[in-house]
Formats: structure tokens, sequence, C-alpha cells
């Protein structure tokens, strides 16, 4: 009977807390951060935790394919801005780098009216640019884990057993990644001149068309298309988006003939499962693996526990746990980057006169961000003025009031809602009863500018 009413909370437990969520937007969209299947998430500070499974099983993917080839205008540029896609952004910003309608040319021609034919003068117009897309890309689906054929690692699985969900939870984070949708593209912007004649250029238009799709690996030669190519002054743009590794030497096109190569060569690096920069995200709680829930500890009033209250309780706690953690490296990240930043001013630029000093009014720093603006520019005179060992303290200083109070203000600090959240039982009490755990959530991060857009220094060459 014990056995019967165990595996019915597993069921109900599953069906009450599991919440599977779909993640499509701008959290996933930081290409230094690797969101791998079985890898644990946590959803209140969107950070990545460790792989919490020895060994995993997945589904099959599915794959959707789509190969264009569009004139494109300004209404399709608004159109795939408005769709809020993480995939249309990198088509969105590949044609925003390399569209243009028009542009300034400048032919020579040979002076008629002079008696001296080596006389020529230069004639510059404003002529009209066509831009053609040609576009391959997929999105692979369905790539999720079988849990059924999925084994948790044996130490996370020892945290669970020996009811310390605390570590791990800071371990693997309250969600793992169940499933990954991935994008892949391969985009080619065919840029060139129309002339006056409207049914020319519409000829002009599907020859490459006829070109880039012909079933012919060899198109005949046609030179009076190529000498065309020439005339319209053909340019291509490519880029590629999530390929998987391989041959790359093909994806380089110096003519439109190599163009189709290079499409059929996309396609192939398109093919792997783990190609892809990743679109979407589906995360599960841990509470809905059944491993998890047979290896949590049990105790004798598992039957008249509230399941629901000291679940949404863990999950709440382990939030302003995490926050804690968050904004404590924020803290000292600032800390050592400022610290390191000022040693190198210090040491490697030391001010003077001499062969190997620097003047400190005119050696120049660059901002990170934008280093071809010359106004953002700063002297290190400018820059040791703000970054200098009382404002380092001061970062150290705000890190301590933070985690263990300030004494003037009598404001308890971070640690004390730790304390009453482990004395009164992470499963029993809520932070929001806690003052100190909302000041906690309420907490603000100093921003420093200075020290975000020019450490670690590097100079503007004399």
């Amino acid at each position: 009977m014990k056995n019967f009413i165990w595996v019915l909370i597993i069921l109900l437990s599953s069906n009450l807390f599991g919440s599977p969520r779909v993640i499509r937007d701008n959290r996933i969209g930081d290409l230094g951060i690797t969101p791998n299947l079985g890898r644990g998430y946590d959803l209140t500070n969107n950070s990545y935790h460790s792989m919490c499974f020895s060994s995993i099983k997945t589904t099959t993917p599915s794959f959707d394919v789509k190969y264009d080839f569009l004139e494109i205008d300004a209404s399709y540029l608004n159109k795939i801005t408005k769709t809020g896609k993480l995939e249309d952004s990198y088509l969105n910003s590949f044609l925003l780098k390399h569209i243009d309608f028009s542009e300034k040319d400048t032919t020579i021609d040979s002076d008629s009216s002079s008696t001296n034919r080596r006389s020529r003068r230069s004639e510059s117009r404003e002529v009209k640019l066509k831009n053609i897309l040609v576009h391959i890309s997929t999105n692979s689906f369905y790539h999720a884990i079988n849990e059924s054929l999925s084994v948790m690692d044996s130490e996370a699985e020892k945290l669970v057993l020996n009811g310390d969900l605390v570590k791990f939870y800071e371990v693997c984070g309250f969600y793992y990644i169940r499933a990954l949708g991935r994008h892949s593209s391969f985009m080619a912007l065919l840029k060139y001149q129309e002339t006056k004649d409207t049914e020319k250029n519409e000829l002009f238009k599907e020859k490459l068309k006829r070109r880039l799709f012909s079933f012919n690996h060899q198109p005949k030669e046609d030179k009076e298309f190529s000498e065309e190519i020439f005339k319209r002054k053909l340019r291509i743009n490519v880029e590629g988006i999530g390929l998987g590794k391989g041959d790359i030497s093909d994806l380089l096109p110096t003519d439109i003939n190599e163009l189709k190569k290079t499409v059929d060569a996309a396609a192939k690096l398109m093919q792997d499962s783990d190609a892809g920069v990743v679109t979407s995200m589906e995360i599960s709680p841990w509470h809905e693996n059944v491993h998890f829930l047979q290896a949590e500890k049990d105790d004798k009033n598992t039957v008249n526990k509230n399941l629901f209250r000291e679940t949404k309780n863990l999950q709440e706690n382990n939030a302003v746990i995490a926050e804690i953690e968050r904004i404590n490296e924020y803290q000292m990240n600032y800390y050592y980057k400022s610290y390191n930043c000022l040693r190198i001013l210090e040491e490697e630029y030391k001010e003077g006169s001499g062969q190997f000093e620097f003047d400190p009014d005119k050696t120049f720093f660059f901002n990170l961000f934008n280093k071809a603006n010359k106004k953002l520019h700063k002297s290190l005179r400018n820059l040791k003025t703000f970054i200098n060992q009382t404002s380092i303290e001061k970062i150290y200083e705000s890190n301590t009031k933070f985690l263990y109070g300030d004494p003037e203000s009598k404001k308890p600090g971070a640690t004390q809602c730790l304390d009453k959240i482990y004395e009164k039982g992470i499963k029993k009490i809520n932070y929001h009863q806690i003052p100190s755990c909302m000041d906690v959530m309420r907490y603000k991060n100093q921003s420093y500018y200075l020290i975000d857009h020019y450490c670690l220094p590097e100079m503007v060459p004399l």
C-alpha cells in the first residue's frame, strides 16, 4: 500500500508541479553561452549551471528547410524587423550591413567635341541598385532528452539522497534544459546596377535565377551574360550562421558560377543535429524528473505534506539564494577588474618624461565599445582620477555592506536572509516573510561606466 501511495505522489507531483517552459527570446541569444541538453538552468537570473546527467539519450530531431530567391526592398526589411524571431534578427542584421538601393556611379567617356581623342571627361550619376537575396535556412526541433534512458549523475544524486537540495540547486539549477531548437542559415546578397530598360532588367534577373537553380552542374558559358555581369558591377556578400564543422573553403564564391557550389556546400554543413545557433529552449523543473523524485529524501509525513507549498517555497527561496550569489559575483567582478585596471595603469604606464615613461595628458586610451570615436578617448590622467585605490575600496565596501549589513543605517545584510531561511527550513518558510530577503530582491547594483568601457586599458597608438 505504501508503494502505491508513493507512486501516486510521484504522478501527482509531476502533474501539479511539472511546468516545462519554452524560451525563445534574446535570453538565449548570447553566443558566449553554451546551452547544452541536460545542462542546469536558473530562470530567475538567466544563469546556466553544471551538467547533472552522467549519460544522455536524445530523441531524433526534425528539420524544416527553406530556400529563397527574393528581391529585397524597404518593405521586406520592415517586415522581418517586426517579427521578433531570433532567427530573423540574423537575416535583418546581414541585410542592414550590406544592402543599398542606390549609389554614385562614375563613368569615363571620350570627349567627342575635342580633336584630341585622348582627352576624357568623367560624369557622376545616381544609379538604382537591385538587391537579390539567396537564402537557405534550416530549423531543427524536437531534439530532446529521453528522460527514461538518461541517467542522473551519481554525485548530484547523492546530494538529493542526503536531502541537501540547496547544494543540488546551486550546482544543477532549479531547471534543466530538456529540448533545444536550432537555426542555421546561409545568406548571399547579389547587388547590381539597374538600367532604364525594365525588360532587360527582368531578363538579367531571370538569367541569374536560372544560373543558381539550374540542374546542370556546369551551365554553358554565356559570354553576353558575363559581359553584362561586369557592366552591372555585380557584387556578392555572403554570411553563414550556425554552420557545422567542415571545409569552409567552398563558402567563398568569387563569381556567379561558384555561388551555386557555395550554397550546396553550406547545405551540407547544416545537416548535423548539433549544428546551428539555439533559438528555442525548453526547460523543465527537476521535480518533474522521475529519477530526481525517486532519489528525493522521504519521511514518514510524506502523505500529509503540502507538496505544492513546499515546492513553491523551495523554488522561490532558491531564487533569492541565487540572487545573492549573482549580486556578490557582480560586485566582486568589478572589484577585481578595477584592481587589475589600476595595476596596469600604474605599472605599465608610469608617468614622466623619460624614454619609457608617459605624459599623463598626452597618453590616451580607447573606449573599448567604440574605438573609432576619438571624442571618447580618455587620457591617462583622466582615467586615474576615477580609477584609483579609493574608488576600488568603495566597490569592496559596497559588497561588504550588501552581505553583512550597514552599521550606520543598522540595515541587515544578505547573510541574515540566508541564516533565517536555513533556521526556519528552506521548505517551511518563504523569503517574502523575511525583511532582509526582500531587501535582497529590491537591491539595485551600481553600474561602473568607466570600468566597463576602459578596462582593461588599451592605449591609442602615439
